[in-house]
């Protein structure tokens, strides 16, 4: 349930502040890299929860639109396509939402 809550908020938070500097500057920080892990494993781990799944792939899609940070999502994202892909079957079977938000990031 908390896991859940900080990932509304930081998607909330990344949906706000897209655009600005301050979203290319959060980029910067040390923990970015483990921040883009977590939020893989919330989208690997969708058959155990959904719910994360759809807000870790809102965080991922935030971050891309934010032109600064582009170039590396997209490497990111390419070498994580799998998990992507897996997410959006396992909602088109199952979590409509979850293949919808998938559908976004992949069309990227």
């Amino acid at each position: 349930a908390i896991f859940n809550l900080a990932l509304t908020a930081f998607s909330n938070a990344l949906e706000v502040l897209s655009g600005t500097d301050t979203a290319h500057s959060f980029t910067k920080n040390k923990h970015f890299s483990d921040i883009l892990s977590v939020l893989m494993d919330g989208i690997a781990n969708a058959s155990k929860n959904p719910h994360n799944a759809v807000l870790s792939i809102k965080c991922l899609t935030h971050l891309c639109q934010n032109a600064p940070t582009r170039v590396m999502m997209f490497e990111e994202l390419e070498q994580n396509s799998n998990i992507i892909e897996e997410a959006y079957l396992l909602g088109y079977h199952t979590h409509a939402l979850l293949q919808d938000t998938s559908q976004i990031l992949l069309d990227m």
